[in-house]
């Protein structure tokens, strides 16, 4: 069946171009050139106009060029007025809706609290407003505070990368939480993930072209239930694209368990990452050098999240001597579906070494720990050893300070912010953390 013709009476439309069905089962229809939305209800086959609300203009509850809408789960209905360039929120009282408030304005791209040419609305379960900014080339996130609607955070920019974005036209976000993104002048769909403030680019699917798996010139996204299945309105293809979702791309912050004994015989890493929803088993790979290909040794079937290496275990081919090592991580869930491998991450494996003319073990202590920065790092056992030098350094690896210290106690001030560290002294490591 079919309902709705082209005019401007209640039960005709004029350029259709979005639809999306309410919560109570209500179909709403973005009726662009009337400028309006137009509110259905279905009974069997038969579709009857329910209401139309919003008129052409500027005021606060008038629209131009209504494009897409999401609804919040306090019934709120959250319209992309993409003429207006800004989103109008409205909320049905019986049989009227009411125009509430609106929130944003024409404005540029390092504005965060402007928009131009928005053109969708996703609204999650934990009341977070995705709009894609079209012409600004990014996806723009708001949150309610009391009455008020607030920029949360922005993510992309204009270009061809993998985290860049141009004229994105549509953005959902998917049960499993992955926001997916209609890429419509890169002809791709982009998919993100948020870890707090901070989103980040999973990956991407298509390409342009007139194959099967090629789209020209994505409209909308429609997303299953269960996050497993991606419809593309694929609009100069005439068709609907249908893709099933990417396997699972995680990128892991690990904290690791160091132990320091006083040989290399003796020498263990414990290894810890973040158990990840829906992986089964997970892989890891080592190297020395910090280069990973196809000939790199996998150890699969880790179904902890933890791995202890000892240097030199026959399951990788690594080699004694320098104490810095590399590893990342894959997951895989219950259909097999593998994950990308993680950022690369480092960790050390201490042995006994000569340290300024001395083959001791470095034995050292550092309170108060946990710390707000300023700690002491007391050399046991070196009371007459002076210029033993110290670093600093993130759990990726990176050193963020360092120098030298003398005999005794010496007390060490830091700007670091909150987090967990690992402090080296000769040959000995230990954790750090900052609060």
């Amino acid at each position: 069946t079919t309902f709705g013709s082209k005019g401007s009476g209640t039960n005709e439309l004029n350029e259709p171009w979005g639809i999306n069905i309410a919560p109570d089962g209500k179909i709403y229809v973005a009726d662009k050139d009337n400028k309006r939305i137009s509110v259905w209800t279905q009974n069997g086959n038969t579709y009857t106009p329910f209401a139309t609300f919003g008129s052409p203009g500027e005021d606060a509850n008038q629209l131009s060029a209504p494009s897409r809408f999401g609804f919040g789960l306090d019934g709120k209905i959250y319209i992309a007025d993409q003429g207006n360039h800004r989103i109008s929120v409205w909320t049905l009282n019986g049989n009227t809706y009411t125009h509430l408030t609106t929130f944003g304005s024409l404005g540029l791209q390092f504005e965060n609290d402007k928009f131009n040419s928005p053109s969708s609305v996703w609204v999650t379960k934990d009341g977070k407003i995705y709009i894609s900014d079209a012409n600004s080339n990014r996806i723009s996130v708001w949150i309610q505070s009391g009455n008020s609607y607030i920029p949360y955070v922005t993510f992309g920019s204009r270009g061809v990368a993998n985290n860049q974005l141009k004229y994105p036209n549509s953005v959902s976000v998917a049960n499993d939480s992955k926001i997916y993104v209609a890429d419509t002048d890169n002809n791709r769909i982009s998919v993100w993930t948020q870890s707090g403030t901070n989103f980040g680019n999973l990956s991407s699917f298509g390409s342009y072209g007139f194959e099967d798996n090629q789209l020209s010139r994505i409209n909308n996204i429609a997303i299953s239930s269960d996050a497993k299945t991606i419809y593309i309105a694929d609009i100069y293809n005439n068709r609907i694209s249908v893709w099933k979702a990417p396997a699972p791309i995680f990128y892991l912050t690990i904290v690791f368990d160091i132990k320091t004994p006083t040989t290399f015989s003796g020498n263990t890493a414990k290894l810890t990452w973040p158990t990840v929803a829906g992986m089964n088993t997970y892989c890891i790979r080592i190297s020395k050098n910090n280069t990973f290909d196809s000939n790199s040794k996998v150890l699969c079937g880790l179904t902890g999240n933890s791995y202890t290496y000892t240097q030199n275990e026959p399951n990788f081919r690594t080699e004694a001597g320098e104490n810095e090592y590399y590893f990342q991580v894959a997951g895989e869930d219950a259909e097999g579906n593998k994950s990308q491998w993680s950022e690369t991450q480092t960790f050390y494996l201490n042995g006994a070494t000569s340290l300024k003319g001395t083959s001791a073990s470095t034995s050292f202590s550092i309170y108060p720990n946990p710390n707000a920065g300023t700690f002491l790092i007391d050399l046991q056992g070196f009371e007459n050893l002076g210029g033993l030098d110290y670093t600093i350094s993130s759990i990726e690896g990176k050193v963020l300070a360092k120098g030298s210290l003398i005999s005794g106690k010496n007390e060490i001030l830091t700007a670091l912010s909150k987090g967990i560290y690992f402090v080296k002294v000769g040959n000995g490591v230990k954790k750090l953390v900052i609060e």
